[in-house]
């Protein structure tokens, strides 16, 4: 018996080291080195309903809205997400709240601010946002029409030695290419397709972040055959000139953005991607989107978009395996550390007791 025992506490240290080794081993190749990933669709919905439930009381709802009423200008699209948001958890906001509301919509939406807007929107497209492109009749190109028309103007601006709008190259093999580039369902194709349009709308005003418009040109400078651009006339020409894993960061924010705009609307969706701080952020709103469709910049603006953001992630299961085979270790040295000093300790009494 006394055997075994002075074999257990090494083979619990061993073990230790083996687990933590092969956790730390498997925790830089298997998950690519990411302490975090992403949760399961199920897990994070679970997670969102009582993150919801917790902030979607009276008194957060009317401080939220008083204090959008009170910026300028006033945010439309986080006020209406906020209002529906009450409607669906059938809160009752106060008559003061219901009467500033009422108020500022018809300061704000009247006939003549949005003929102004409109005006504005036509002249400078950098001004302009999405719903009020679309409420004023300009149109974002969703057509194959455009996204070869598009790439043709890119090869021969490269050709002629010209400066070359990358970015909406990119979106336009996205566009053209979203049905052949392997896409699992037409639904999904669809998604990108539309995704695409609206990034490439959210481009020419100026509402994408710098972050993310560098990730797009970075993958549009790597992911394209610019001399072989000119001769693209329809998605099977796309083949020769693209790598389509150097464009992932340009498919994965089209697919984002048109699943927000999806599950939301076009304006929400716009908004979501202006606070969107890079692709994976984006990507992380698109799957909380999935939950709270249109109130999901009502949360966000309730509940904080970091904290939302950290909620699609968890710790990877080699992390606690790590931290397991970690404190196996611990375990293992301080029980032998203390049988040490005990075994000399009884030694150096039975020493004494035979003087």
């Amino acid at each position: 018996m006394q055997r075994i025992k002075k074999l257990f506490r090494p083979l619990i240290m061993i073990g230790s080291i083996g687990l933590s080794a092969f956790s730390g081993w498997q925790l830089s190749t298997s998950t690519g080195g990411r302490i975090f990933i992403e949760r399961s669709q199920f897990e994070l919905q679970e997670r969102l309903v009582k993150v919801a439930a917790q902030y979607s009381g009276q008194p957060a709802l009317e401080e939220a809205i008083g204090i959008e009423l009170a910026s300028e200008p006033r945010n439309w699209v986080v006020i209406n997400s906020l209002r529906k948001i009450a409607e669906n958890r059938e809160v009752h906001l106060s008559v003061e709240i219901q009467e500033d509301l009422e108020n500022a919509d018809a300061s704000d939406n009247s006939f003549q601010n949005i003929a102004t807007e409109c005006v504005m929107c036509a002249w400078d497209m950098s001004s302009c946002q999405l719903s009020k492109a679309m409420a004023c009749g300009l149109t974002v190109t969703m057509t194959p029409i455009g996204d070869i028309a598009g790439i043709a103007k890119a090869g021969t601006d490269y050709w002629k030695g010209e400066a070359v709008d990358e970015i909406d190259a990119a979106l336009s093999v996205i566009g053209l290419g979203a049905t052949a580039m392997s896409v699992p369902s037409v639904g999904t194709s669809l998604i990108v397709k539309s995704g695409a349009g609206l990034l490439k709308f959210a481009h020419l005003s100026g509402n994408i972040p710098t972050p993310i418009t560098r990730a797009l040109r970075n993958a549009a400078r790597e992911g394209i055959d610019w001399t072989g651009l000119r001769a693209v006339r329809g998605a099977d020409d796309l083949k020769s000139v693209i790598r389509m894993d150097a464009l992932t960061p340009v498919r994965n924010a089209a697919t984002s953005i048109g699943e927000i705009a999806k599950r939301s609307s076009v304006d929400q969706g716009l908004y979501l991607l202006r606070i969107s701080e890079n692709v994976p952020e984006l990507r992380s709103i698109s799957r909380v989107a999935e939950v709270w469709k249109d109130e999901t910049a009502g949360f966000l603006k309730l509940v904080g978009k970091n904290r939302v953001v950290r909620t699609t992630l968890r710790l990877a299961d080699e992390v606690y395996a790590l931290a397991f085979g970690l404190v196996g270790m611990l375990i293992s040295l301080f029980w032998t550390t203390i049988s040490l000093v005990v075994n000399r300790a009884a030694k150096r009494i039975n020493h004494w007791d035979s003087a």
